[in-house]
Parts: structure tokens; C-alpha cells; sequence
């Protein structure tokens, strides 16, 4: 599989045939797994339902081999659209002005 570098990251829901194939594809496809929300067993026991973050090219391999995978969001088109609200430039000025809020300096930090 080729690097994520320049590819869009979608955030999708996986259904693995079991806990080996899952481990097989998490090595040899460099999948990156939800971690925070663990996975669950079918009603079954043996198929596993757990979220990811795949490439294109990473869902199509999968789907090619019988996985079933639901895509939610293109993660990559969701960033491109939140750099659009962040401004541009130097509001600090270089530093001739002060930055403004909650938080204190400690004398002896820069």
C-alpha cells in the first residue's frame, strides 16, 4: 500500500470477517484503527464492528476482499474546509502586540 502522504482520510465504520483478519490488515495495510471506541462482536461472536480512518485506495482493498465498510465523512475535505476560518497573518505583529486572554507569562519564560 502506498503512503496516506497527499491522499484524502476518510473516517468509516469496518466489519471484519474476525479478530486475525483485523490484525492481518492493521499490519499489512497499515490501517489506522478508532482506538477510543472499541470494537464489538456481531450477535454472531465472530464478525467485529470497529471505526477507522482509510484511505480510498486502502477501502477499495477491502472491499474487494468481502469486508463491508460504511464511509461517514472525508476527513481531509472537512480540514481543507476549517484552514478557510483560520486568518492569515501575523496578528501579534511581530511581537509589538501583546497577545490577549487568560493566560499568564512566568517571569523567565519567552
Amino acid at each position: 500500500m502506498a503512503d496516506r502522504q497527499n491522499r484524502d482520510v476518510f473516517h468509516v465504520s469496518l466489519l471484519a470477517p474476525n479478530r486475525e483478519a483485523l490484525a492481518k490488515a492493521i499490519r499489512e495495510l497499515a490501517l489506522d484503527v478508532d482506538h477510543q471506541h472499541p470494537e464489538k462482536r456481531d450477535q454472531a461472536g465472530d464478525q467485529l464492528h470497529t471505526g477507522a480512518f482509510l484511505t480510498e485506495e486502502q477501502i477499495e482493498h477491502l472491499r474487494q476482499q468481502g469486508w463491508k465498510i460504511e464511509v461517514h465523512e472525508n476527513l481531509s475535505a472537512v480540514g481543507r474546509e476549517r484552514q478557510k476560518e483560520v486568518a492569515q497573518g501575523d496578528r501579534f505583529e511581530g511581537g509589538k502586540v501583546p497577545p490577549k486572554g487568560l493566560g499568564k507569562k512566568i517571569r523567565g519564560d519567552k
